[in-house]
């Protein structure tokens, strides 16, 4: 197994795009097999993005948006 750090923002802008599209494909498929997964520091319906925007400038980690999640009541 090999280990390569890959950061979509910052290959988007400075590869070719060619190997770009490429690398992006590994990584997609490594991610649609289960192979290579995250966890989300937080998870906000799309209802909150401002909840959301608030939590992910006061904390570290990513935050997933729910698209087809309901408030909470």
């Amino acid at each position: 197994m090999e280990l390569k750090y890959f950061h979509l923002r910052q290959d988007a802008h400075n590869s070719d795009p060619v190997q770009f599209a490429q690398r992006f494909e590994e990584v997609f498929q490594l991610v649609a097999s289960g192979l290579l997964a995250t966890t989300p520091a937080a998870k906000f319906p799309l209802s909150q993005i401002r909840d959301a925007l608030a939590w992910n400038s006061a904390n570290r980690g990513k935050v997933l948006l729910e698209i087809n999640a309901e408030a909470p009541r």
